[in-house]
């Protein structure tokens, strides 16, 4: 007996809907492993000695772990519409396919529009930073210079204007240092591509037309299978006894007829003649 296999690698989280989706075209899982990969890596190191020693070397580094399983499918070959079935499981893997390729489309644009919105965010944030961090310190450093200079002690409002000025800068540095203010994440890239009512309606449609051929490739598979269609051949027409019986008659007749014949002429004796009547007549 022949199978038919399918091998598929996907995340844990995908296993069950596969295993599903698989069974409609008649699939059912054969084998299962799961795979754990860790990949390390140096996060940083530092070289230090005491005295007298060859010194040290203090490394530190992450592990980083993927999984994901690989799922063995099989199938009797065979089976009732095989084709038909096929064809099926084709086009949803056709749709599956641009499903995926528009999502990632979607996620660079999405990714892009972000990217371009932080930096237009940024903009007046480095004009601020440069006023703050700049104007704020000579703001306060000249106006305590010429409240002293002048002996006048109403221009010490610059220095607590400058000092507020640069404190207000240092505030502004702390999100920006950690890049943590708007910059995009992957979560919030997903939630503005699931905001593109279009890429939403064409979505719907794929997972709508992958779910229909899914039901008819279970119909297909539920349906009887086609018995080949029977060709009744022409029976050959039997011989009548009555048929067969009035041409031996004919047939002795007129082998008597040309015995007498022979008689008549004189080829035949009278005993001759007798005898192969009787050898015509037996045989009948």
């Amino acid at each position: 007996m022949s199978i038919t296999t399918k091998k598929i690698v996907c995340e844990p989280s995908a296993e069950e809907a596969l295993i599903n989706h698989y069974a409609k075209f008649g699939y059912s899982l054969s084998h299962r492993d799961e795979v754990y990969n860790v990949s390390t890596s140096i996060s940083s190191s530092f070289a230090y000695s005491y005295f007298y020693d060859e010194g040290y070397t203090k490394i530190s580094s992450s592990e980083e772990v993927v999984n994901y399983v690989n799922l063995l499918f099989t199938r009797e070959a065979g089976i009732p519409h095989e084709a038909e079935v096929d064809g099926l499981f084709q086009d949803c893997e056709d749709l599956y396919a641009e499903i995926t390729e528009e999502t990632k489309r979607q996620n660079t644009i999405a990714k892009a529009a972000q990217n371009n919105a932080w930096k237009s965010q940024s903009r007046p944030t480095i004009i601020w930073l440069v006023i703050a961090l700049v104007f704020g310190p000579i703001l306060g450093i000249g106006g305590c210079a010429a409240a002293v200079a002048a002996d006048n002690p109403g221009l010490i409002a610059l220095v607590v204007i400058g000092g507020l000025l640069f404190i207000a800068g240092l505030i502004s540095l702390i999100p920006i240092a950690f890049h943590t203010s708007s910059k995009p994440s992957p979560v919030s890239i997903g939630n503005a591509v699931l905001r593109n009512p279009d890429f939403v309606a064409r979505l719907n449609q794929a997972k709508q037309l992958i779910l229909e051929k899914e039901e008819a490739a279970s119909k297909l598979l539920a349906a009887p299978k086609e018995k080949p269609e029977v060709v009744l051949l022409p029976e050959h027409p039997k011989k009548s006894k009555k048929t067969s019986k009035a041409t031996e008659e004919d047939v002795i007749a007129k082998k008597l007829k040309h015995l007498e014949a022979l008689k008549a002429q004189g080829l035949l004796s009278e005993e001759e003649y007798q005898k192969k009547r009787e050898e015509i007549l037996a045989s009948f």
